[in-house]
């Protein structure tokens, strides 16, 4: 990961901006904003301030194949659960006994072929969407391709920024799956961008992932992330158009021990801070009213299919894309936290020293 050292008078002007965006109100519901919760426990969140009712039945795609008795029907189902290989393909085996239902490409080409989906975030989103190539898409533009300066519009022609590289573009029928490079709530890199706010604006659903740059990399505390990626959702809610849908990727789990030794991944991503990362998100979704695709859970069962504690193999982002699948064409139940609590929220973090550590070396 590349360090774009922001200037902190930047920051400042950035906080200012951030917190005239903020909500003027603050709502509590029940005891779940004065919880901690543990390594084990977050995913349970939704017992104390949130449900699993969210689903994208209203967007215009085709219907699925029916469900059968066998097959799980919400997140909340399929967590714990192990990853197991059968036949040369991983599966996710829930510890309830259900099945994660595996979409063939019919289905995809049925389910996909009206709907346009933007992806925003780093690289462990782009990995969730590459696995996507699986189904037989059509990929109209390569990996990697680089902006031109008609697509970047006038403002940041001849600029280059890290922005300017985005992953597949897909086509499906009548839909499009496209991914934008932006990695950070700290960084904007190609939301400005003429090619990007018109995705955006045309899409049914909008997928963002962040977190993982500004706990390691930039290393915010968990107030400016919170503010921060505040005020991107609601950025992106205005750009969007009416009846579209805004989903969030949780921060994933990062197995430290399996950083190389001496490296910023090591020592800046302690998982009390990664824990209270992930919580800083949920109370995003919560106080803008976003549901949460939940895969960390995923992430955190494979410690043996990462080598560097950050990036995972194929398998785990071929699960992750799994449950993508199933929420999209499924009718499959999301994650909706409820609690708005941002100043106990941020009161607790203040009480978490290793969440506030920067990084070193």
């Amino acid at each position: 990961m590349r360090n774009f050292g922001i200037k902190a008078g930047l920051l400042f002007f950035a906080g200012v901006f951030v917190g005239s965006l903020l909500p003027a109100t603050k709502i509590y519901a029940g005891n779940a904003g004065n919880v901690m919760l543990s390594d084990d426990d977050f995913i349970r969140f939704g017992d104390l301030s949130g449900s699993w009712p969210a689903n994208l039945s209203h967007l215009p795609t085709q219907p699925a194949p029916a469900l059968t008795r066998e097959d799980c029907t919400s997140l909340s189902d399929i967590y714990p659960g192990t990853i197991e290989r059968r036949r040369s393909r991983p599966f996710w085996v829930p510890r309830r006994g259900c099945k994660l239902r595996r979409f063939e490409d019919l289905d995809i080409e049925s389910c996909f072929s009206r709907l346009n989906q933007v992806f925003l975030g780093d690289s462990l989103t782009r990995d969730i969407f590459r696995k996507m190539g699986r189904f037989g898409l059509h990929q109209v533009i390569k990996e990697s391709h680089r902006f031109t300066d008609e697509e970047k519009g006038p403002a940041y022609a001849n600029k280059e920024e890290e922005g300017d590289i985005y992953g597949h573009f897909f086509e499906v029928g009548e839909g499009k799956l496209e991914f934008y490079w932006s990695a950070a709530a700290r960084y904007d890199g190609s939301l400005n961008y003429t090619r990007t706010q018109s995705a955006i604006k045309a899409a049914d659903v909008v997928w963002v992932g962040s977190g993982a740059w500004d706990m390691g990399v930039m290393h915010v505390n968990p107030d400016v992330y919170f503010d921060l990626m505040y005020a991107r959702v609601a950025r992106l809610k205005a750009t969007m158009k009416p009846g579209a849908k805004l989903i969030l990727f949780p921060v994933h789990w990062l197995h430290i021990d399996r950083c190389p030794v001496g490296r910023k991944c090591r020592l800046c991503n302690d998982p009390a801070k990664a824990r209270v990362f992930r919580e800083a998100l949920t109370l995003v979704a919560a106080c803008h009213g976003l549901p949460v695709l939940e895969t960390s859970k995923v992430t955190k069962a494979a410690p043996e299919h990462t080598k560097d504690g950050l990036h995972y193999s194929k398998d785990v982002s071929l699960i992750q894309t799994d449950i993508y699948v199933n929420a999209v064409c499924s009718d499959f139940g999301l994650y909706e936290p409820t609690t708005c609590d941002i100043e106990g929220s941020k009161r607790r973090w203040s009480q978490v020293p290793a969440a506030h550590i920067g990084c070193k070396g």
